[in-house]
């Protein structure tokens, strides 16, 4: 009976990963449902000041709730080895769960966000869709566009869990990005700027970091840029269908070295991530897989010597 109850706990885990990424859908919908409402019912100038606090509240939501996913995804898979109730029914429900948190949901919220950058309004500080009852010929294949490119992740994700699904071996790394930190880095790419506050603002630690302020603003208007953003989620989608190794960090926390680092490092990471969380936290995804592709290169350079 204890027995069968220990193999609950993963799967609890899995579907609350499943509920997240769920949830981020249903936000990045109501995101698009409450621009229209507003920009039907207002003036192009009014709607702009208006709207100025929806995309924190929705948007916002949409992409934290990947980012949670991927934490409980993270949990789901670290019960069952630790509790040794991994089953393959839990391995097949794992990758049905990722398909929808990490293929689908970031999905939904890039396209919600490429919509609503058909134009942007400065007043707002966001990007904003004009909603004023008719869509240019321009406009159409705009969104067509965005259509199209959205599809890209759903579809390497599904052949990149479909592919870790054939592996039997236990391997040190992933054959090509894994989909929970392509999904994870999405979400907190595509609504950097809409949530988040660090909390260095709040307790006024910032003011002893002035010299990274330009670093801030040229982050968020990188971010703010639409094909920036496009080509950001064109290039971690087709990164995850890639050969290239990205080793795992499990592997390299057991390694001498890791175990040696490990622990400073967490404790640096986890500081400047409660200061700075998304910069943080898109610095080290960002570094992960620069480091990974140079290292591939580097390497398949030496084994072809």
């Amino acid at each position: 009976m204890f027995k069968k109850l220990l193999y609950l706990i993963p799967n609890t885990l899995t579907l609350v990963s499943l509920f997240l990424g769920f949830s981020s859908i249903l936000f990045s919908i109501q995101a698009i449902n409450d621009l229209y409402l507003s920009a039907r019912s207002t003036s192009t100038q009014s709607a702009a000041l208006a709207i100025e606090a929806y995309p924190e509240r929705f948007l916002a939501l949409a992409g934290i709730l990947i980012f949670l996913a991927s934490l409980f995804d993270f949990l789901d898979g670290f019960s069952a080895r630790y509790l040794k109730a991994a089953t393959p029914m839990g391995k097949q429900l794992d990758s049905l769960v990722d398909f929808v948190s990490f293929g689908l949901a970031p999905a939904v919220l890039f396209f919600t966000i490429t919509l609503i950058a058909v134009e942007h309004i400065p007043e707002a500080g966001i990007y904003y869709s004009l909603w004023d009852g008719f869509l240019t010929d321009w406009v159409r294949e705009r969104i067509f566009l965005c259509k199209l490119l959205a599809f890209i992740l759903p579809s390497c994700t599904m052949f990149r869990l479909a592919r870790f699904n054939l592996i039997q071996e236990k391997r040190p790394y992933f054959e090509g990005l894994p989909s929970t930190y392509a999904g994870a880095l999405m979400g907190i790419i595509l609504t950097f700027n809409f949530y988040l506050t660090p909390l260095a603002n709040w307790i006024g630690v910032s003011n002893n970091f002035t010299w990274l302020l330009p670093f801030f603003k040229v982050t968020e208007q990188l971010f703010f840029n639409y094909f920036f953003l496009i080509v950001i989620y064109i290039t971690v989608s087709l990164l995850m269908v890639t050969r290239i190794r990205f080793y795992k960090i499990e592997a390299i926390i057991a390694s001498n070295k890791g175990k040696t680092y490990v622990i400073p490092l967490f404790i640096v990471l986890a500081i400047l991530s409660a200061l700075f969380f998304k910069y943080v936290y898109v610095l080290v995804g960002l570094g992960y897989i620069l480091f990974s592709m140079v290292y591939f290169i580097l390497r398949y350079r030496v084994d072809a010597n």
